[in-house]
């Protein structure tokens, strides 16, 4: 942090990676957002400096400064800027204003979840959690993708406020069958994941659970939904997001090679043979071992 007449002026959080003898720095992982904090290039500059020290000193192969999609900030040499990611996200307006945005394929599916019996309340039970956890771990699997892991979403619920984290779930005669996991702040909301029991995608209850969460926002005093970002190269899950009438923008993720070059998500995700062999790894495998390394990709 830097501060200015006695007061915070800026600052840079950022999170130790490590993965057996490897070490990165990254600000704030598994997610688009949080990145430099203060609009005073001198400061933005003293940071990455400041970063950049302490990664020599600790022996660190590389650093990952996540921008957003709106950053103008410092000359970020000898940063290297790529923009792998689009995001998605929206100002939080009226619901009829946001309906009118929708596609008219979102539109029809959010009426046929209702009529089919989709109901969504918000995760009240540790078995709520863990039935998310596991699901997530099985179609991660399914996709060829290293898993969170329980333990990751028990961190979160454990070091965030109630209000800062919402799992909300959607269920159909009694059973669930589907849920996203939104990252709250007072002004700004993330869509982080999503799942689906994919036998019962027929009831749309991805499309029921997204508008709500849009909904609920609205009730708050939430100005921004973030429907979080996705590889340029998911032509599905961009189609999907732009049915939604949110704006689109490009991740800026500032990265910097010390020792060897960082590992990119985004080269996993379009690795079509890594994502075949993960598919076809032995399950308990895939449980035990995944987390650690989508925290290292995270």
């Amino acid at each position: 942090m830097i501060e200015e007449n006695n007061e915070i002026a800026a600052g840079l959080p950022v999170s130790f990676i490590s993965l057996l003898n490897r070490k990165k720095i990254v600000s704030i992982p598994y997610t688009s957002v949080g990145a430099i904090l203060g609009d005073k290039q001198i400061f933005q500059s003293l940071l990455l400096e400041e970063i950049l020290s302490i990664a020599k000193q600790e022996g660190i192969e590389s650093v990952e400064i996540r921008l957003g999609d709106e950053c103008e900030f410092a000359d970020f040499i000898p940063y290297h800027i790529r923009e792998s990611w689009i995001t998605f996200k929206i100002a939080i307006s009226t619901s009829d204003y946001m309906w009118n945005k929708l596609s008219y394929s979102h539109q029809k599916n959010i009426k046929q979840a209702k009529k089919r019996g989709i109901e969504i309340y918000e995760a009240n039970s540790e078995s709520d959690w863990l039935w998310f956890a596991k699901l997530e771990e099985k179609h991660s699997k399914q996709r060829g993708i290293p898993g969170y892991g329980y333990k990751f979403f028990y961190t979160l619920r454990c070091e965030m406020k109630p209000d800062e984290i919402i799992l909300l779930i959607a269920s159909a005669n009694k059973e669930k069958v589907g849920a996203i996991l939104l990252l709250c702040s007072k002004k700004y909301w993330v869509y982080k994941l999503g799942e689906c029991e994919r036998e019962k995608l027929y009831l749309r209850p991805f499309n029921a659970l997204i508008w709500e969460a849009m909904l609920r926002a609205e009730k708050t005093v939430v100005e921004v939904f973030s429907l979080g970002s996705t590889s340029l190269n998911n032509d599905a899950i961009i189609k999907f997001k732009k049915g939604w009438g949110f704006t689109q923008g490009r991740l800026k993720i500032a990265s910097l090679s010390l020792k060897k070059n960082p590992a990119q998500l985004e080269k996993y995700v379009d690795n079509t043979a890594l994502k075949i062999l993960w598919s076809k790894l032995p399950l308990g495998f895939t449980e035990k071992f995944g987390p650690y390394i989508r925290k290292w990709l995270c």
